[in-house]
């Protein structure tokens, strides 16, 4: 079976499809791309996979292929914590995030220029029912390959902020 790649930083990044079903004896190497070369690897049961799957179920990265407008925006959903724009036509994107208050994480959305051309086509990041990110109505990625972070106050405070 081949290895589930986790970077340095911990993340998981990608899971090996099994064939067949579990019976709970399966065993998993799992290989940090920091430490492969040196053979350190470590076996984890399935049971521990699944846990960790469990308490870290914000692991969650959307790909914006299609163009975002202005009249319809990508709508981020109170799940997402990665949205990476890497559209295959060259316009301008648009993200509307939801009420601070709503999104079942407490954790920050990445949001990046993953095609590179936001320096042309800016990605225009707004928020719903007058919610203010630093204060700012909008945030704006204009930087080939940029990206920004955008938190929710704690304990629903009514906004986001930028990190």
């Amino acid at each position: 079976m081949a290895s589930l790649q986790i970077p340095l930083d911990g993340r998981l990044t990608s899971q090996n499809i099994l064939s067949g079903p579990l019976n709970g004896q399966e065993v998993m190497y799992i290989v940090s791309p920091g430490t492969a070369a040196a053979g350190n690897s470590y076996q984890v049961t399935t049971d521990v996979l699944a846990a960790f799957f469990t308490a870290y179920q914000f692991l969650n990265t959307e790909i914006i292929t299609a163009g975002a407008t202005v009249i319809s925006p990508y709508l981020v959903q109170t799940t997402d914590t990665r949205i990476l724009f890497n559209k295959t036509l060259s316009s301008p994107s648009y993200a509307t995030f939801p009420l601070a208050a709503s999104m079942q994480y407490d954790q920050p959305v990445l949001i990046k220029d993953y095609k590179g051309d936001a320096a042309t086509n800016n990605i225009t990041i707004s928020f719903t029912n007058g919610e203010l990110c630093d204060g700012l109505s909008q945030v704006i990625i204009n930087d080939a390959y940029g990206w920004v972070t955008v938190n929710p106050y704690p304990s629903g405070g009514g906004g986001w902020y930028l990190t």
